[in-house]
């Protein structure tokens, strides 16, 4: 028994007698890992899990949520290599945003810059994994393409409203 607990306090909860104060509560839960539904209504599970590996211990004591959990996960079983590419990039980006403000506007002109498909200009990369650079409206103007396109094999009608106005645009 602990000692902060004496025994004939202990057992007038258990027998009814008194009822414990809720900070007593917190200290019972807090003490031997009781769930403090379980003791004040007897409900589910007695004691609390426990993590299983260091993993859930982080996700337990930081309160984290699914996508931290899968995202720290994923970090931590990329090869070191790849790891370390990462931190060079952020450092790259760390560098240079050192030397400007970075809340400010990134393009400055006074019209739109002009449009043009970059994917078609560009050589085919020796290395697969190289990704061409390409803006956001075009990141955007493919994505929409592509959920066009499987709006179309599934005949979606709300994507095929939205595939016929991006047409109307586009004209």
């Amino acid at each position: 028994m602990h000692e902060r607990f004496k025994r004939n306090t202990i057992a007038t909860y258990e027998s009814g007698r008194n009822e414990p104060i809720d900070a007593v509560i917190s200290l019972i839960c807090r003490e031997f890992d009781v769930r403090e539904e379980w003791l004040r209504t007897g409900k589910g599970e007695m004691f609390k899990s426990k993590p299983s590996d260091i993993l859930d211990q982080l996700a337990y004591k930081y309160k984290l949520f699914n996508f931290d959990y899968v995202m720290i996960e994923k970090f931590l079983t990329m090869p070191p290599d790849l790891r370390r590419a990462i931190y060079d990039h952020f450092h790259d980006v760390d560098a240079a945003l050192s030397e400007m403000d970075p809340y400010a506007p990134a393009y400055t002109g006074n019209e739109p810059p002009q449009s043009m498909n970059i994917l078609e200009s560009i050589e085919p990369q020796q290395n697969e994994n190289i990704v061409p650079e390409i803006s956001v409206e075009q990141a955007e103007a493919e994505y929409i393409k592509k959920i066009s396109n499987a709006a179309r094999k599934k005949r979606y009608t709300a994507l095929s409203t939205i595939d016929e106005d991006i047409k109307k645009q586009n004209a």
